[in-house]
Protein backbone atom coordinates (compact mmCIF):
# COMPACT_ATOMS: atom_id res chain seq x y z
CA UNK A 1 0.00 0.00 0.00
CA UNK A 2 1.61 3.30 -1.39
CA UNK A 3 1.24 6.48 1.74
CA UNK A 4 1.52 10.40 1.02
CA UNK A 5 4.64 11.33 1.56
CA UNK A 6 4.35 14.89 0.85
CA UNK A 7 2.01 17.84 -1.48
CA UNK A 8 4.75 20.21 -2.17
CA UNK A 9 2.91 23.11 -3.61
CA UNK A 10 5.79 25.43 -4.41
CA UNK A 11 8.33 24.88 -1.90
CA UNK A 12 5.87 24.31 0.97
CA UNK A 13 4.03 20.64 1.87
CA UNK A 14 0.58 21.85 1.76
CA UNK A 15 0.19 18.31 4.06
CA UNK A 16 1.93 20.43 6.74
CA UNK A 17 0.52 24.03 6.26
CA UNK A 18 -2.17 24.96 4.65
CA UNK A 19 -2.41 27.20 1.22
CA UNK A 20 -5.22 29.11 -0.60
CA UNK A 21 -6.72 26.86 -3.51
CA UNK A 22 -6.16 29.43 -5.85
CA UNK A 23 -2.59 29.42 -5.55
CA UNK A 24 -2.14 25.78 -6.68
CA UNK A 25 -3.56 27.33 -9.95
CA UNK A 26 -0.31 28.67 -11.05
CA UNK A 27 2.16 27.23 -8.58
CA UNK A 28 4.37 24.14 -9.63
CA UNK A 29 2.15 20.88 -7.56
CA UNK A 30 3.87 17.59 -7.10
CA UNK A 31 2.50 14.88 -4.70
CA UNK A 32 5.10 12.01 -3.35
CA UNK A 33 4.09 8.57 -2.36
CA UNK A 34 5.93 6.00 -0.70
CA UNK A 35 5.98 2.42 -0.56
CA UNK A 36 7.35 2.33 2.85
CA UNK A 37 5.86 4.39 5.60
CA UNK A 38 6.96 4.16 8.89
CA UNK A 39 5.65 2.06 11.49
CA UNK A 40 5.64 2.17 15.16
CA UNK A 41 4.64 -1.34 17.41
CA UNK A 42 5.32 -1.92 20.93
CA UNK A 43 3.47 -3.01 24.28
CA UNK A 44 2.19 -0.72 27.32
CA UNK A 45 2.68 -2.24 30.58
CA UNK A 46 1.74 -1.29 34.08
CA UNK A 47 4.07 -0.55 36.81
CA UNK A 48 4.46 -4.39 37.37
CA UNK A 49 4.72 -5.64 33.94
CA UNK A 50 1.39 -6.67 33.09
CA UNK A 51 -0.27 -5.12 30.15
CA UNK A 52 -2.26 -2.23 30.57
CA UNK A 53 -4.89 -1.91 27.71
CA UNK A 54 -7.19 0.48 29.60
CA UNK A 55 -4.73 3.00 28.27
CA UNK A 56 -3.87 4.60 24.72
CA UNK A 57 -1.00 5.74 23.38
CA UNK A 58 -0.29 8.69 20.87
CA UNK A 59 2.57 10.36 18.93
CA UNK A 60 2.53 13.99 18.22
CA UNK A 61 5.72 16.14 16.68
CA UNK A 62 8.12 17.54 18.73
CA UNK A 63 8.17 20.45 16.40
CA UNK A 64 5.59 22.77 18.46
CA UNK A 65 4.34 24.76 15.16
CA UNK A 66 2.32 21.10 14.16
CA UNK A 67 0.70 21.11 17.32
CA UNK A 68 -3.17 21.70 15.45
CA UNK A 69 -5.80 19.57 15.84
CA UNK A 70 -5.70 17.77 12.64
CA UNK A 71 -2.22 17.75 11.78
CA UNK A 72 -0.44 14.54 9.80
CA UNK A 73 2.46 14.51 12.55
CA UNK A 74 -0.30 13.62 15.16
CA UNK A 75 -1.87 9.63 15.22
CA UNK A 76 -4.30 10.46 17.57
CA UNK A 77 -5.41 8.36 20.30
CA UNK A 78 -4.42 4.48 19.66
CA UNK A 79 -6.06 2.08 21.58
CA UNK A 80 -4.32 -0.78 22.81
CA UNK A 81 -5.11 -4.50 22.68
CA UNK A 82 -5.99 -7.02 25.16
CA UNK A 83 -2.30 -7.69 25.19
CA UNK A 84 -1.39 -3.62 25.62
CA UNK A 85 0.13 -3.35 22.26
CA UNK A 86 -0.46 -0.51 19.90
CA UNK A 87 0.76 -0.53 15.90
CA UNK A 88 0.77 3.36 14.10
CA UNK A 89 1.94 3.29 10.73
CA UNK A 90 1.80 6.16 8.19
CA UNK A 91 3.09 9.39 10.26
CA UNK A 92 5.73 10.85 8.05
CA UNK A 93 9.44 10.88 8.77
CA UNK A 94 10.84 13.01 11.75
CA UNK A 95 10.53 13.56 15.54
CA UNK A 96 7.70 12.80 17.70
CA UNK A 97 6.86 12.42 21.47
CA UNK A 98 5.10 9.04 22.76
CA UNK A 99 3.08 9.01 25.69
CA UNK A 100 0.72 6.97 27.62
CA UNK A 101 -2.79 8.30 28.32
CA UNK A 102 -5.83 7.18 29.97
CA UNK A 103 -9.27 9.12 29.94
CA UNK A 104 -7.75 11.76 27.21
CA UNK A 105 -10.45 13.54 24.92
CA UNK A 106 -9.95 13.12 21.62
CA UNK A 107 -10.39 17.10 21.41
CA UNK A 108 -7.48 17.41 24.22
CA UNK A 109 -5.09 16.73 21.39
CA UNK A 110 -5.45 19.95 19.86
CA UNK A 111 -4.72 21.80 22.88
CA UNK A 112 -1.15 22.62 23.11
CA UNK A 113 -0.81 23.12 27.16
CA UNK A 114 -2.26 19.31 27.22
CA UNK A 115 0.43 18.46 24.79
CA UNK A 116 3.53 20.34 26.68
CA UNK A 117 1.58 18.47 29.81
CA UNK A 118 2.61 14.93 27.83
CA UNK A 119 5.62 15.84 26.01
CA UNK A 120 7.42 16.30 29.79
CA UNK A 121 6.67 13.17 30.01
CA UNK A 122 6.66 11.32 26.89
CA UNK A 123 9.86 9.28 25.23
CA UNK A 124 11.54 11.11 22.14
CA UNK A 125 11.52 8.87 19.04
CA UNK A 126 12.83 9.30 15.37
CA UNK A 127 10.83 8.17 12.63
CA UNK A 128 12.59 7.32 8.85
CA UNK A 129 10.79 6.48 5.95
CA UNK A 130 10.56 2.55 5.79
CA UNK A 131 11.84 1.83 9.52
CA UNK A 132 9.76 -0.35 11.82
CA UNK A 133 10.13 0.82 15.30
CA UNK A 134 9.23 -1.28 18.22
CA UNK A 135 8.90 1.16 21.59
CA UNK A 136 7.79 -0.59 24.29
CA UNK A 137 6.75 1.39 27.20
CA UNK A 138 6.39 1.25 30.73
CA UNK A 139 4.23 3.30 33.53
CA UNK A 140 5.90 5.13 36.14
CA UNK A 141 5.20 3.98 39.68
CA UNK A 142 3.31 6.99 41.76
Amino acid sequence: ALAVRSAMVGDRDALDTPFPLASAQTADVRVVLTPQPAVVTGVLQDQLGRPAPEYAVVLFSTDRAQWQTGSRRASGLVRLDSNGRYRVAGLPPGSYYLAAVTDADPQQLGDPSFLEQLAAAALTITLTEGQVTTQDLRLAGG
